[in-house]
This record gives C-alpha cells, structure tokens and sequence, in this order.
C-alpha cells in the first residue's frame, strides 16, 4: 500500500485505510472520545458490559467523527451520520460522495475512506476462543473454504479461518445490505491468476463481478481486509502517526 500524503481533502484520488490503536484513545484525555458522541451512541456504549468493549465502541465513533472533519473541512464539530436499515453508516443529507466504513477488535480500530466508491473493512483479533470453537464457526464458510481451510497445517487453521472471515465481512460491509445475506453462500479466494477474487456470490448471481480485495498488515494478533467494487484504486495507510497529526489537529482547534 502507498504511504499516507501530507494532506488528505475531497475529492480522494484512491482509498484511504486508517489504524487507531485502542491503547491511544485512553491516554490521549480521559473523555475527549465521549464528548464526541450523540446521546444514542452514550446510550448504546452504556449497554455494554466490559470497559474495553466501551473504549473500542467510543473511540470508533469518535475517531471517525474526527477523521469525518478532517476530510470535509468542518473543523471540531460533529459531522452527522446516519444508519440505513442494514445497519451501516452513511453521511447525512444523503448524496454526498464521501463514503467510509469501519471495523473495531482487539487492540485496533479501522476505518476506510473513499470517494464515490463503496468500501468495506473489517478486522479480528487471533483470538484462542476462535481455535477452541472453530468447528462452530465453519458453517460461515463456503465448500471452497472449507477445502483450503482443511488443508491447512493444523497450528494454521484459525489463522486461515479469520484470513477467510475478515474478507468476507468486508465484501458483505462494502455491499451495505450484506450483512442480511447468507455467508456460506460467498465464496473469497485466489483465482486462476493467483489473486484474492470474489468467486461467487449465490445471494446475489449479478454482483460477481470485478471486486478488490486488500489484506491489512496490522501486526502478529490482528488481521484486516479492505473489499471495494470496480476497477482497482489506489490505497494508502495512514497509520498511528498520520492519526495523531489529524487529532492533534482537532484537539488545537477545539482547545482542548
């Protein structure tokens, strides 16, 4: 992936991947996240049990409120946003060309930015309850899936069901109604050139066309993928220091 630019406004030449770490969030200010959030989004993380779960939650908000600001030009205050009826957040009034999406586990979180382009990302922590329960999680998985995870060494087989799992949830996300749709009838991986493709998606025949898929190299616990529709973009990774430049932006203008 290309290097993160100085400076990042619309229109975007390309797509834009963002890592915030979760650690960051809660020595940057105790509650700079939470002043960030509208009263439904204090009302859902106030339904979570464990404080880290609040953290991810909040910060991811927070961050792409952040990061909303930074691409639109509109300062410290609070850009809306909505849900449609699959869940999936887009910016309000409807219409506008910015489109992103983002994904929170573990130690990271994750958002993507395009212009006119719909993204999809996600990211899962290597986790020892994914190894103990795997058997339970196969039935996500496609019979093609199924054949390259059985011929995995077994000390890769978790490894390669959450390869696998992070690029279907990131096609289902980038799809937006996705998420409705049955994932053993999706079918992610390499093609006859050796490169990730969508193979086919028996929800919907019509949207096996050209898709994009893009690991994210997180680092040993963590991994990612980045899904998009079209011709192939350019992707840049804006990572922990590029994140701190934009918020420490925000945090100048908005006196913190």
């Amino acid at each position: 992936m290309k290097p993160f630019p100085a400076a990042s406004r619309l229109p975007l030449p390309g797509i834009d991947v963002w890592r915030v770490a979760t650690a960051a969030l809660s020595t940057a200010g105790a509650d700079w996240h939470r002043d960030l959030l509208d009263d439904e989004e204090r009302s859902r993380s106030a339904r979570l049990r464990r404080p880290e779960d609040r953290l991810r939650f909040e910060g991811g908000r927070a961050s792409l409120q952040v990061l909303l600001g930074h691409y639109l030009g509109s300062g410290n205050g609070r850009t809306a946003i909505a849900a449609d009826s699959s869940g999936k957040l887009h910016l309000m009034p409807a219409g506008r060309t910015l489109t992103f999406n983002s994904s929170h586990s573990g130690d990271w979180i994750l958002h993507a930015f395009a212009n006119g382009v719909s993204v999809g990302i996600d990211v899962e922590k290597l986790d020892s309850r994914i190894e103990r329960g795997l058997d339970d999680y196969l039935v996500a998985l496609a019979p093609e899936e199924r054949v390259a995870l059985d011929q995995c060494p077994p000390a890769r087989r978790s490894f390669q069901f959450v390869r696998s799992w992070v690029r279907k949830e990131a096609y289902l996300k980038a799809l937006g109604n996705g998420l409705q749709r049955s994932p053993e009838l999706v079918s992610i991986g390499a093609a006859a050139d050796g490169r990730v493709r969508l193979l086919y998606d028996r929800n919907v025949p019509e949207a096996a066309g050209p898709w994009n898929f893009v690991d994210l190299a997180i680092d040993d616990r963590h991994l990612g993928c980045l899904a998009y529709p079209g011709p192939a973009q350019s992707v840049r990774s804006c990572d922990e220091a590029a994140w701190r430049r934009v918020r420490g932006t925000w945090a100048a203008r908005s006196g913190e």
